[in-house]
C-alpha cells in the first residue's frame, strides 16, 4: 500500500488508535495508517497494482479455506523504534489469529500469531519500503512468508520462513519463472501470469 506524499502527522496516541477510540474528524484523508507518533495518509494504489492483488487474492482464497484473506484492509504491527502499522496488498491469517482479533479489530498486533502470508505489490513511491524495510520487518514479526511483487521490473521476491523458524530463504523470479509459495505449494504460476504480463 502507498504512503501518500504527505509530511502531515495528526497526533494520536497508539492504545487510543488501537482500541479505536481517537477522534476521527480532524483526520483530513479517507485512508491512513499509523506511523510513529499518529496518522499520517495513504494513497491510492495504481489499477494494475490493485488488479494484481486481487487475481493473487484469488488464487490464495481457492487454496485457503483453512485462513483468513484480506485485500488493503488489515493492519500488521510491526516493531520499530516506535510504533508502525503496515497495511498488506493482501494478508492471509490464521483461524486463531482471527479469534483473538474479534470484530472489532483491524490490526493484527504484536502479542497476536504472526501472518502466515504477507504480500505487498510494488510503487514507485514504496520501492524502498516494500524490497528493503517491510521484508525485514515482517521477518522480524514471524511472518511465515513475504512475498513482493514488482510488475515494472518483471520480479516477484519471496521470503520463506525455514522449518527450524530461526532464518529465511530467498529467492527472486523473473519472467517465464514458476513462483513457487511455502504456504501454498499447490498454487501454480508463473511471474507473466502474476504481473498480468500480455
Amino acid at each position: 500500500m502507498n504512503l501518500a506524499v504527505s509530511p502531515q502527522t495528526i497526533p494520536i496516541p497508539w492504545p487510543d488508535y488501537l482500541s479505536g477510540t481517537y477522534d476521527r474528524a480532524p483526520i483530513p484523508w479517507p485512508r491512513y495508517r499509523y506511523s510513529g507518533t499518529g496518522v499520517v495518509e495513504v494513497s491510492g494504489e495504481a489499477i494494475r497494482n490493485v488488479e494484481i492483488a486481487q487475481k493473487l487474492f484469488l488464487l490464495v482464497l481457492a487454496q485457503a479455506a483453512d485462513y483468513f484473506i484480506y485485500m488493503n484492509s488489515l493492519g500488521v504491527e510491526v516493531e520499530r523504534s516506535q510504533k508502525e502499522e503496515r497495511i498488506p496488498d493482501v494478508l492471509v491469517i490464521t483461524k486463531e489469529t482471527r479469534q483473538i482479533m474479534g470484530d472489532e479489530s483491524r490490526i493484527v498486533t504484536l502479542d497476536m500469531p504472526a501472518p502466515i502470508l504477507v504480500v505487498e505489490v510494488v510503487s514507485p513511491s514504496s520501492v524502498k519500503a516494500d524490497l528493503e524495510e517491510k521484508p525485514f520487518e515482517m521477518m522480524e514479526r514471524g511472518v511465515s512468508e513475504y512475498v513482493s511483487i514488482d510488475w515494472r521490473n518483471e520480479i516477484v521476491q519471496v521470503w520463506s520462513r525455514t522449518e527450524d523458524g530461526k532464518t529465511y530463504n530467498f529467492v527472486e523470479y523473473r519472467s517465464g519463472e514458476r513462483v513457487v509459495l511455502q504456504t501454498f505449494p499447490t498454487l501454480i504460476m508463473t511471474v507473466d501470469q502474476l504481473i498480468l504480463k500480455g
